[in-house]
């Protein structure tokens, strides 16, 4: 196995997924504008949020910009 592979996939285990509370979240877009890798989508006018866990690293920059703290790691 790669090792990079394998470090990216202990690291998302560690880490957890993503998640959004809904009931909390503006849909400012703030957490896909600091997404690196492009695995968050907003629509601010649909008010519709989206994760994509295969492009997510975890660095959890989106979890730092929310501004109402509405995400957040769950194993």
């Amino acid at each position: 196995m790669n090792l990079l592979y394998k470090f990216i996939k202990d690291h998302r285990i560690a880490k957890g997924d993503v998640q959004n509370d809904l009931a909390m979240c503006l849909y400012c877009g703030k957490c896909q504008r600091c997404c690196r890798p492009k695995a968050i989508t907003v629509n601010q006018k649909e008010k519709k949020w989206e994760w994509d866990s295969d492009k997510c690293v975890r660095c959890g920059h989106c979890i730092a910009a929310c501004p109402v703290k509405s995400l957040r790691f769950v194993k």
